[in-house]
């Protein structure tokens, strides 16, 4: 396998990143681009501002020798959705690239997205799943996708095989 796909939720990103880094390594975020800064994720962004940083992230895996397979944007749900190839997540390169240029500003804008939809994002539904059938959310808790983020990392848990990590 040459590529994996990269999911419209970046909750699949956290997942093809969390499963290709060490456990427990910290990311250095002081240079970040200013585009990518953004310090409360529940405050929302602009679309122009999610779309920068979206092509900041692509030229940055163009500087250090790796091209998407694909990049569309999906103009109902207004989410880029693109396949990197497996080499750059396997030498750290799209974790570095992501992390700079469009982790905080990717979970602003699909915060603010799921808040106006009101739906529950489809690819969070097995990761919801995985959580309740562990007893980590209850039956009748509906968390975001930053939330589910942030049980995965606290819990440990391998959303991939919904075992713990370690």
């Amino acid at each position: 396998m040459t590529s994996t796909r990269v999911a419209l939720s970046y909750l699949a990103v956290a997942v093809v990143v969390g499963c290709s880094a060490s456990q427990g390594a910290a990311t250095d975020t002081s240079g970040q681009s200013p585009t990518a800064k953004t310090s409360d994720t529940t405050k929302p962004v602009s679309f122009e501002s999610y779309e920068s940083a979206t092509f900041e992230m692509v030229d940055c895996l163009r500087a250090k020798g790796f091209e998407l397979n694909f990049l569309e944007l999906d103009p109902q749900l207004r989410l880029y959705d693109y396949e990197v190839p497996l080499a750059a997540v396997d030498d750290g390169s799209f974790d570095s690239c992501y992390v700079k240029h469009l982790e905080d500003i990717d979970r602003a804008w699909q915060r603010h997205q799921s808040e106006l939809d009101g739906a529950i994002d489809p690819n969070l539904v097995p990761v919801n799943n995985c959580l309740r059938s562990l007893g980590v959310i209850a039956e009748d808790e509906e968390p975001s996708g930053a939330e589910l983020v942030e049980l995965l990392e606290r819990e440990g848990i391998n959303p991939s095989n919904c075992e713990p990590s370690g």
